[in-house]
């Protein structure tokens, strides 16, 4: 959740449909796909998400508190794409970030946790360099999630780590790991690192139409191909 600051210029409507390029989390982005925010709007580009990452519970029964966020994107450019919290890309982050991107049924894409060279920040591309052959086939619609250090995205029937990154190469990853592969995301390990959050971006648009009937057109999608398999 954004506590307000002059430092952060955004533009808030009661519907969000006017948010500007910069989009605001509202409220807290959750963390699996069921409850991300949909970063909605008139279909213009969208140069940065800010947002903040909690951390624990400030009351007994509050909750597990905020470790991680995620937001349902529209991916105008695969090629252009690039998600990034460094300074130089306009991005920021109070805490030792990680970037995930997961496909529309929640399975796991691309993931990074550091861009090399004893640098903590995080950098998303969309292809990967690790051999997995992992990248963006298409525009369309993607879930992006970030974490702190010690919360990584979990899948599988035995919450396994759905991506095996080598930490402080700067690796971008597929989902290699024993919960990745066709399994959608299920929990998240924690709890991490946390605090106030900018994700720069490119290749990036908001999503058109709003969030009741995105959700209807995902579910047609998933139908349709449930009955291409069939």
């Amino acid at each position: 959740m954004v506590r307000s600051s002059g430092a952060i210029v955004v533009c808030l409507c009661a519907s969000l449909s006017c948010a500007g390029p910069e989009w605001p989390e509202v409220g807290d982005a959750g963390g699996l796909p069921g409850s991300a925010q949909t970063v909605t709007g008139g279909g213009g580009l969208i140069t940065k998400i800010n947002g903040e990452l909690e951390g624990p519970p400030g009351l007994p029964g509050a909750g597990l508190g905020d470790f991680e966020d995620m937001y349902l994107i529209f991916i105008k450019d695969p090629v252009l794409f690039r998600a990034s919290t460094l300074p130089e890309d306009g991005g920021f982050a109070e805490f030792d970030p990680a970037l995930y991107l997961f496909n529309l049924d929640g399975t796991g894409l691309l993931a990074n946790e550091d861009v090399g060279g004893g640098m903590n920040e995080s950098v998303l591309l969309g292809n990967s360099n690790d051999g997995s052959g992992a990248f963006i086939p298409a525009p369309g619609l993607y879930y992006l999630a970030i974490s702190g250090f010690g919360t990584v995205p979990l899948g599988g029937v035995g919450l396994q780590t759905m991506f095996d990154i080598t930490p402080g190469v700067g690796e971008i990853s597929g989902a290699d790991g024993l919960g990745g592969g066709t399994n959608p995301i299920t929990d998240w390990t924690g709890p991490g690192q946390f605090g106030l959050y900018s994700i720069a971006l490119e290749g990036v648009s908001s999503v058109v139409p709003a969030p009741a009937s995105v959700f209807g057109l995902s579910g047609l999608m998933l139908l349709g191909r449930h009955r291409k398999r069939s």
